[in-house]
């Protein structure tokens, strides 16, 4: 055997009472940091879960003054379970007029009863102008102080009616081109009232 003048030794801390107990201790320390950010986990995940399954709250939301709030319905039927009742389409539209509506309720009343929005934007002609009237149909259940009214001009190149639809009470208002004639807004407005009064006794 061949002695170069090196050794090695192993070291070992002597396992005395107070450093077992600080071993311990120093366990018990790290496992309840780990265990209460475990917790801390699981209570924030359960917590999200239980608010994501609330139901949203049935009161309803508070406008400003002169805005109001609407909910979009992707077809009748979704609008008729909105409000309570089927509205009534026009079957024909007046000249430059587009199709499809959009249609929307109204946020419920005091009495639960809501509106329906009827809403159909004017055409455009090539160079992107208004081609015809825009038109908004409000309807709603029909009370006892409903007053039919006639087509009138209410405003330059605007009319307004009330009709009495079955069961409904539906509001009409035309905006025709600001170069339309309120002669010629009047005769094509009455054109539709009378159209929508035939829808609505079908």
């Amino acid at each position: 055997d061949v002695d170069h003048g090196m050794s090695i030794r192993a070291v070992t801390a002597t396992a005395s009472p107070p450093r077992l107990v600080w071993l311990f201790v120093r366990s018990l320390v790290v496992a309840a940091v780990f265990g209460s950010a475990l917790y801390a986990a699981i209570y924030v995940a359960q917590d999200m879960r239980h608010r994501s399954e609330q139901a949203a709250p049935a009161t309803n939301i508070e406008a400003p003054a002169g805005i109001e709030l609407l909910t979009h319905a992707a077809s009748v039927d979704d609008l008729a379970r909105l409000t309570g009742f089927r509205p009534v389409l026009p079957a024909s539209l007046p000249a430059g007029t587009a199709p499809p509506p959009r249609l929307d309720a109204t946020e419920p009343a005091a009495d639960g009863s809501r509106t329906a929005e009827i809403r159909y934007a004017a055409a455009r002609d090539a160079d992107g102008a208004a081609a015809g009237p825009s038109l908004v149909i409000s309807e709603r259940r029909a009370s006892a102080g409903d007053v039919a009214s006639d087509a009138a001009v209410v405003a330059p190149a605007s009319v307004s009616a009330t009709v009495a639809c079955g069961q409904l009470t539906a509001g009409v208002r035309l905006f025709f081109p600001p170069s339309t004639s309120d002669a010629a807004a009047l005769d094509a407005g009455r054109g539709f009232v009378d159209a929508l009064r035939a829808s609505c006794d079908r």
